[in-house]
């Protein structure tokens, strides 16, 4: 199972969270462009744990919701930079999980990713019985 962390940041917030992600869950892919992004999603969905998002500005978020459909089935975790009405109503179409601000807690974060993790490790093993 993985998980997958998109920022198109490689510094700042997202360099850093990346790092508390990867150190959660060390089945972490990395995706920097939304190209990239969207070729892992159509690739393959099964093995997904979830997605975290972290958003610098409403123009990416724009083009994320172009991902929309795909993202349907998918737990999305989302992390935008500001406290913007307009940004979170865009935001919230996609449907997460969780919300977050650049601005909260990393720990806060993590700790939902952690329980997202443990969720889907109990759904495979029910599965796997």
């Amino acid at each position: 199972m993985t998980l997958l962390f998109f920022s198109e940041s490689n510094n700042g917030f997202g360099k850093g969270f990346q790092k508390s992600i990867e150190q959660v869950y060390e089945k972490t892919e990395i995706f920097r462009t939304i190209r990239s992004l969207s070729a892992r999603l159509r690739y393959c969905l099964y093995d997904i744990i979830g997605l975290v998002i972290v958003i610098d500005n409403i123009e990416q978020l724009n083009k994320i919701m172009s991902l929309k459909e795909i993202l349907m089935d998918i737990t999305i975790i989302i992390i935008l930079p500001e406290k913007n009405n307009k940004i979170i109503s865009a935001a919230y179409s996609l449907r997460p999980k969780y919300l977050s601000f650049t601005d909260s807690d990393q720990s806060e974060i993590t700790t939902i990713v952690s329980e997202i993790i443990a969720s889907s490790k109990k759904k495979k093993t029910i599965f796997e019985d």
